[in-house]
């Protein structure tokens, strides 16, 4: 995931360009839903079912007591260790993420999840139910946590940017042709050196309206 200080680099950048692009006429705003909106639903619905699932562990206790012989604190220690997998293993989930894409490490994390749970699901052993939900859970729970969180945190910078850009485009705040081609080149030149996914569509659909825009300024002369 990129630090604090260069994500919000990128959302300024975002909201400068988004919001001079969007300053146009209802001919030139592009229809069809943002794609930003699908992918913070979905980030949404995921963290909401690897919340449910990693903190009701405690309810599950007394089932782990009584079908494994185990004490209080052997069925506690399952929660405790599948924590501490999923804190120390976000770190290098962010950093994969920025490499590889979010797609990537989101996806492998969502299957070792399920594969954690559906081994849990069939263990006949305290060892097994501990590799199982302790240690593959806390893996899979540690690969989506920190890249969802930065991905949804990209796409709220370019939302926010593009209700920017409606505000000031009511203002009539309209730059030149010349202007909006050259930022609709700098939008592209920052979509070619992104890493992530989400955040090279978002630039490639900026870059898109600049060059709407610069069409729209000469055919109407502004």
């Amino acid at each position: 995931m990129p630090p604090p200080i260069r994500m919000q680099a990128m959302g300024d950048e975002l909201g400068e360009q988004a919001g001079a692009a969007s300053l146009r006429s209802s001919e030139v705003v592009p229809s069809g839903i943002f794609y930003g909106w699908i992918i913070v639903w979905a980030a949404f619905v995921i963290l909401t079912i690897f919340s449910g699932i990693t903190y009701s562990t405690p309810v599950l206790f007394r089932f782990f007591e009584a079908e494994f012989a185990i004490g209080r604190g052997q069925a506690a220690f399952i929660f405790s260790l599948s924590q501490l997998i999923t804190f120390v293993l976000a770190p290098v989930a962010g950093l994969l993420a920025e490499k590889h894409g979010p797609r990537l490490v989101v996806g492998g994390g969502l299957a070792v999840l399920a594969l954690g749970l559906l081994g849990a699901a069939r263990s006949t052993s305290y060892g097994q139910l501990l590799g199982c939900y302790g240690v593959m859970v806390g893996i899979g729970s540690g690969a989506i946590y920190v890249p969802l969180l930065g991905m949804a945190g990209a796409i709220s910078c370019a939302l926010t940017a593009r209700v920017r850009a409606g505000l000031t485009g009511r203002a009539g705040m309209i730059p030149r042709a010349d202007e909006c081609r050259r930022k609709a080149k700098e939008a592209e030149a920052m979509a070619e050196a992104a890493r992530d996914q989400a955040a090279r569509e978002i630039y490639l659909e900026v870059a898109e309206q600049w060059r709407k825009l610069a069409d729209q300024v000469e055919k109407r002369g502004w």
